[in-house]
């Protein structure tokens, strides 16, 4: 006969069932863990996209100049200007401690530009103030700079010349623009160099009156490069206006001839200025004509007066 203990005794139904529910449960724990690190691992490629993005966003000025501008060509007058000894002044000032005061002069220094532009609106424009000549009413609008650039202590100015205007009305843009460029000097100067009062002192310190401040203008051919949020500009010609500005010293401005020929001549039989040409300029071969203010130092090196 059979062993009774060696026969398999038949499970109960209420075993299977519980087995079965063991392995239910078994399985949906797996499928659940599985979907966790699924889960897991898709937030964590949306949290690096999202990182990636938010990356992205903190250069996306930098990013808007890499886009393909539209290139077309123009005429253009051109000024650079730039602040003397200011670089010994926040100097001066840091080892006093000062720093405020050096914040003090940039935001005023910022005004400048646009009391210099006004300050012409109101002289030419105001038929309270003076008797408006109507040929320059009919330019008015381009005295306005086309493109304005603060660099910190200094600032570049673009005015473009519209194909269609006559030659009279570019010699008249021409001697508004460099009277728009001795007005802005002529704030800086009663802003930070002469006379200042005392609550002016406190703000910018003695040093602020060591500061002069130099330009250099030319008109020529240049690229414009429209990014579709900005517009700038490429060309020799910006690159001789910058190199007469450095050349501009202690103070004053220095003017590209062909800017207005006749009005340099005109300025020069009134003596007032000098015609110079000016050797050794990086980039051009052989002398630049060139039309100086007073305060410009012609004996520096390659400096001729004619």
């Amino acid at each position: 006969s059979k062993n009774p203990r060696s026969a398999k005794t038949p499970k109960s139904k209420t075993s299977q069932n519980e087995s079965q529910s063991s392995k239910a449960v078994a399985k949906t724990t797996h499928k659940n863990d599985v979907d966790k690190e699924k889960l897991k691992k898709r937030n964590d490629r949306r949290s690096d996209r999202r990182g990636v993005l938010d990356t992205i966003l903190k250069f996306k000025n930098f990013i808007s100049c890499s886009f393909e501008p539209e290139i077309t060509d123009t005429e253009i007058f051109v000024c650079f200007a730039d602040v003397r000894g200011f670089t010994e002044y926040c100097r001066k000032l840091q080892v006093e401690m000062q720093d405020r005061k050096v914040q003090n002069f940039l935001k005023s220094f910022s005004k400048i530009f646009n009391q210099g532009l006004l300050d012409w609106f109101v002289e030419h424009t105001d038929e309270e103030f003076r008797t408006v000549q109507q040929r320059n009413l009919d330019i008015k609008e381009l005295v306005i700079p086309t493109s304005y650039k603060n660099l910190g202590d200094g600032a570049m100015m673009v005015w473009e010349v519209p194909p269609s205007l006559s030659l009279i009305d570019q010699g008249n843009l021409a001697q508004q623009i460099m009277q728009v460029v001795e007005n802005i000097e002529w704030r800086f100067n009663i802003n930070f160099v002469d006379s200042l009062l005392p609550y002016e002192m406190d703000a910018y310190s003695q040093h602020v009156q060591e500061l002069r401040i130099g330009f250099g203008v030319a008109k020529g051919h240049a690229w414009r490069l429209d990014y579709g949020t900005n517009i700038d500009y490429a060309g020799s010609v910006l690159n001789l206006a910058a190199r007469l500005e450095s050349l501009a010293r202690p103070a004053g401005a220095i003017y590209h001839f062909d800017m207005s020929p006749w009005l340099f001549e005109k300025l020069m039989d009134a003596d007032t200025g000098n015609i110079l040409k000016i050797s050794g300029i990086k980039g051009y071969s052989g002398s630049l004509k060139v039309y100086a203010d007073e305060t410009i130092d012609f004996t520096q090196p390659g400096f001729k007066r004619l």
